[in-house]
């Protein structure tokens, strides 16, 4: 749902805005959304997982990449 909401601010960042907003393609309303959603740390853009990735995700886990040496990896594959 949007609502619409007026702002005053300082002709100058306005301007600046809207300089940005078309540079970007963006709609004004989208480029303040969007720069409202940065600065609070809201990632709108994330993509979704994909189940496969979902599914091999924790198989291997950190400490197994600490104890593999990639010289012995490479001499093995090499052999």
């Amino acid at each position: 749902m949007k609502t619409e909401l007026i702002l005053k601010i300082d002709k100058n960042i306005a301007e600046t805005m809207r300089h940005c907003a078309v540079k970007n393609k963006k709609s004004m309303s989208k480029f303040v959304e969007e720069l409202f959603n940065n600065s609070m740390g809201i990632n709108q853009g994330i993509e979704e997982i994909s189940p496969l990735v979902k599914e091999l995700s924790g198989i291997i886990r950190e400490q197994d990449f600490e104890n593999i040496s990639y010289m012995s990896y490479l001499e093995k594959k090499y052999e």
